[in-house]
């Protein structure tokens, strides 16, 4: 199939239909993938005001990681605290100190690690609830906005961090060139994010044609894995430094749960097929 946007990744205009789509807004939305880098994108594209409609302050606190968790962000903030502990030691591998700036903070939960840890942190939240809440329980500072509306100064930052952001930014190259500008010569862009067709529960249902509607929201735009989020970052004169994949355990129901076990196996000893990425960059010198 031909979509009418070209793919942010590769410019490709050539997409094939994956085994996922969503009933929204009275219409169905399949979820396809470019040919070329295997980018994951939806058709039709949502409009600019289905996406701020989707981002409601009901999103924290019954839809936050896309339904997930099973309270609030306040109800789970000790969870979300400790999910981030693996990211946040790899970044220490890389960058042990300097200014942090996270992009899409929600309330501030790893921003509240990384000043356990020493880092100066900023974030930058588009709710303005959720930056209010981080500010006054956290005492975070916090700023309500997109990141090209905060005009920081060139080279300002040590670390660039977006956790389960990069999926629902519409015009991803725009702001992974103005990180570029923020980002000092020597420091590091850190993202986190889910890999949904690249595990096998994907590949199987391609297989053996099978179709799912998804239960929720369409809140992700984009679904990337690590080979070509290194060519977006790349185009964008960023060095890949780490491309790492993971695998999570499904709780249920039993089947999903065993073929998460040997997938997360797999992933584990290969590094392949995994559902979770994480990508660290520095600019290009």
């Amino acid at each position: 199939m031909r979509a009418n946007n070209g793919c942010p990744v590769c410019g490709g205009y050539i997409f094939k239909r994956t085994p996922y789509f969503y009933r929204f807004g009275g219409r169905t939305i399949e979820i396809v993938q470019c040919f070329g880098c295997n980018l994951g994108t939806l058709s039709p594209m949502l409009s600019a005001e289905d996406i701020t409609a989707l981002y409601s302050v009901d999103y924290f606190k019954s839809d936050y990681h896309c339904g997930v968790l099973s309270g609030s962000y306040a109800d789970e903030l000790e969870s979300l605290r400790k999910e981030f502990h693996p990211t946040l030691s790899l970044i220490l591998g890389f960058k042990k100190e300097g200014t942090f700036l996270e992009i899409g903070c929600a309330g501030g939960a790893m921003l509240a690690e990384a000043r356990d840890h020493g880092y100066q942190t900023i974030g930058v939240e588009l709710s303005p609830e959720m930056a209010s809440w981080g500010r006054n329980h956290l005492g975070l500072d916090i700023r309500t906005g997109t990141l090209e509306g905060q005009k920081f100064l060139n080279h300002a930052f040590d670390v660039v961090f977006l956790g389960d952001v990069m999926e629902h930014l519409p015009d991803p190259k725009q702001t992974l060139v103005e990180i570029r500008r923020i980002l000092k010569s020597d420091g590091i862009l850190v993202l986190a994010y889910p890999m949904e067709l690249n595990h096998m529960a994907p590949r199987l249902r391609r297989l053996i044609g099978l179709r799912r509607e998804s239960p929720h929201k369409p809140y992700h735009l984009f679904y990337y894995n690590t080979s070509n989020m290194r060519r977006l970052l790349e185009g964008l004169d960023f060095h890949v430094l780490l491309g790492k994949e993971d695998k999570l355990v499904r709780i249920h129901p039993a089947m999903s749960k065993l073929l998460d076990q040997i997938n997360h196996a797999a992933t584990t000893v290969f590094g392949v097929m995994g559902d979770r990425g994480v990508s660290i960059a520095a600019p290009k010198r």
